[in-house]
């Protein structure tokens, strides 16, 4: 055994332990749980990634930069290891009256995107072929800065209403609205046709990691009969998506003989420990905010990359770009520094723990943690809300945060006068 393996498994030992403190602690198998064992995971996955033979090379690792990730996750991950779903048990839900004009609006929105986007350019039968998705996802990128002129509104929308599908879900489910709950859940699955139309695996990643958050969150408020159809329609789910997938994927490595799925899974899942410790606390440049923040420097008037090919351009000097995954920890590191992003993740750690110490939820709150989650798990890659398109998408969560607020407290009133 070299030094390098010994180091990623120490490290992988803390993850490990602190999983096991944190269920001693609580005894309960909590959204905390999964962040601490879904770490865990990728942090053994690691040790074996470094030690796969004549696929990828690696520097040698050392201690210090796993020890500054580890703490600034720890941070990162405090809001949701202090969640309880039993805070949900008599959550506070909004007015049904507006919460059914929304989930009507959304299906229509996924439907008409469905029709007008992927029908008209892709060919259902090719969703599983790997030459027809990687043909896909070159195209894609080859047009990448390319400016047409054209505006898909459906398309706007869809990426408006994305970040509150699975709530909306699980709300009309609790709710035992069963129309609204097969056409909201029609539009996850065209959120999965989307992807896969567009060769693109990080939003099926980003699907697949919402299945166990809404899980987690709501299974205070689901019976022993709901639980288990949860789980065997996810399982479905699940499988349809891997599919895709896999057959995204062998199709983007075709040309690597040397590659199995199982490196390929390896790598997407565990190359992050070892890149952020290689490269990332002398990664030799700062992007100044120009990936995770550049909604702030333009409105502040300062200049942005635009697009990833663009900004790869601009800070040729960087030994390691977003190409690679280096955790959400590491975009901040890239654009701030590792000072700065330290500081940074650490004010918005304390301002969500405070945030979410509400001892009593409401969907709003469900929102704000699910935004968390998010950048923490779904972060595992890169920062899931980076460039202007993640940017707005805080925006638009912030925006039905308050939505999801205004119409519980309305139901609330509403309720007050029904009394009297």
């Amino acid at each position: 055994m070299n030094e390098s393996t010994a180091i990623l498994i120490v490290n992988s030992l803390l993850y490990i332990v602190t999983f096991a403190i944190y269920q001693k602690r609580i005894k309960a198998f909590q959204l905390g749980s999964f962040v601490l064992l879904f770490y865990s995971l990728i942090s053994i996955g690691s040790i074996f990634l470094y030690n796969i033979d004549s696929v990828w090379t690696f520097e040698e690792i050392t201690v210090f930069p796993l020890i500054y990730l580890y703490i600034v996750l720890m941070i990162s991950f405090y809001p949701v290891l202090n969640f309880s779903n039993k805070k949900v048990c008599d959550i506070k839900m909004p007015d049904g009256m507006a919460m059914n004009i929304i989930s009507i609006i959304v299906i229509i929105v996924y439907l008409c995107f469905f029709f007008q986007t992927i029908l008209s350019s892709f060919s259902l039968s090719g969703l599983f072929d790997p030459a027809t998705l990687v043909e896909n996802y070159e195209t894609k990128s080859d047009n990448i800065g390319y400016d047409d002129g054209k505006i898909n509104i459906f398309g706007i929308l869809k990426n408006f209403f994305n970040s509150i599908l699975w709530i909306l879900f699980m709300y009309n489910w609790i709710q035992k609205k069963k129309l609204l709950v097969i056409g909201v859940f029609l539009a996850i699955i065209i959120s999965v046709f989307t992807s896969l139309a567009w060769g693109a695996r990080g939003p099926l990643m980003f699907i697949i990691l919402q299945i166990p958050f809404v899980y987690l969150v709501f299974s205070p408020l689901m019976t022993q009969k709901m639980r288990k159809q949860y789980i065997f329609t996810v399982a479905g789910f699940v499988i349809f998506i891997f599919a895709g997938g896999a057959a995204l994927t062998i199709g983007r490595f075709d040309d690597a003989a040397n590659f199995t799925i199982v490196d390929i899974i390896l790598y997407y899942a565990s190359s992050n420990f070892i890149k952020f410790d290689n490269f990332i606390l002398d990664v030799g440049g700062c992007r100044y905010g120009d990936r995770v923040f550049p909604l702030i420097r333009l409105l502040l008037g300062l200049d942005t990359a635009g697009d990833y090919k663009t900004r790869r351009l601009l800070y040729p000097n960087l030994k390691i770009d977003d190409s690679q995954f280096t955790f959400f920890v590491g975009e901040f590191v890239i654009d701030f520094g590792p000072i700065l992003a330290f500081l940074i993740i650490s004010f918005f750690a304390v301002f969500f723990f405070k945030k979410l110490s509400s001892k009593k939820y409401d969907l709003g709150t469900v929102l704000l943690l699910s935004l968390v989650y998010n950048i923490i798990v779904v972060g595992f890659t890169l920062f899931p809300y980076s460039e202007l398109g993640g940017n707005i998408s805080i925006l638009y969560t912030v925006f039905w945060i308050f939505v999801f607020k205004y119409f519980t407290s309305r139901r609330l009133v509403i309720g007050k006068k029904q009394l009297l």
